[in-house]
Order: C-alpha cells, then structure tokens, then sequence
C-alpha cells in the first residue's frame, strides 16, 4: 500500500468516525436526572429562576421551611381541606416535588403517588388536589445557599397514607 493511499484511507475514515459521533438529534434523556422542566400547561409563566440550568437537591444547599409554630407539618395540617379517613380503601404515598427558587417562592409542582408496595397507584383525586392545595400554600421557605450565593433548589415533601389517612409527612 502506497503512502497516499494510507493518508487518505486514514483521512476518510477519521471523517466518517467524526460525522458519526455529531448528531442533530436531541437526546431523550434530560439533562440531569430528576430535573423538572416547565410545563405551560401547569406551571407559572411568571416563575423567576436565579440560574436555571443549576437548580440543586434541597439537603446540598439546606433550603428548609421555617419552625416558628409547628414548622412545615402544621403549616400544611392547617392549609389542608381534606376529610380525615374519608376514603379507607387508600394506602400508600404521595410525593409532592417541586422547586424553592432563590426568593423562596414555589412552583414547577408535580405529584407522585404509589401504593405500600412502592408500585404506581392512583389515589382519589380530591385527596390528592387537597395535599397539593396545601403544599402551594406554603410560604416560609428559608432559601439555602453554596458559598453564600443563594440558589434554587428541589424540594418534596412525602406524605404516608393509611386507610385514607395522613399517618406521617415527611421532606
């Protein structure tokens, strides 16, 4: 094999491996995992970020909600409209996960529910929109921060259902 033609041998093949690995195709993957993209459907349009592209887990930052009377479970005890063991068939857990922004204001709300064996599960609408309803009520959030620059943050809160009652919440 002449020199030539190993250079372009080489050269052909090095562009095809190099137009191989570049793709237009967006990966279905996101970014991070457990991100929370905005939804126009439920999410506030008017919801201000700090910086986007780093929202980070609540405990790595330590955005907390407040203590003063009772703390977070009394907060939402007192924000919920909910009919204490209205519907005794429901068991299971229902993870509200959401985002702290550097304001401490709240939004990007989505709801997870599994049954006791931690499998999907359905849970009676009201139930659900009540723990919700009283989650967005929340307003004492105590932003946390990395190297004094304060950041947004994910937030959940999990509540444990037995026999249609609130038996533990839990961040």
């Amino acid at each position: 094999m002449n020199r030539n033609y190993r250079i372009q041998f080489i050269l052909f093949f090095s562009i095809i491996a190099i137009a191989s690995c570049k793709t237009s195709e967006k990966s279905s993957f996101p970014e991070k995992i457990g991100d929370i993209d905005f939804d126009p459907l439920v999410d506030r349009k008017d919801f201000y970020l700090c910086d986007p592209s780093q929202i980070v887990q609540y405990y790595n930052i330590g955005t907390t909600y407040s203590d003063e009377h009772g703390g977070l479970e009394n907060d939402i005890l007192k924000n919920l409209q909910l009919k204490q063991g209205k519907n005794k068939s429901e068991s299971g857990f229902i993870t509200i996960r959401f985002v702290v922004n550097c304001k401490g204001e709240t939004d990007r709300f989505r709801v997870y529910e599994l049954d006791q064996s931690l499998q999907k599960k359905k849970f009676e609408t009201e139930l659900v929109n009540s723990i919700l309803t009283a989650v967005k009520k929340l307003d004492k959030w105590k932003v946390g921060a990395n190297k004094n620059e304060i950041m947004d943050s994910y937030f959940r809160i999990t509540f444990k259902i037995v026999n249609g009652e609130i038996k533990s919440i839990r961040p």
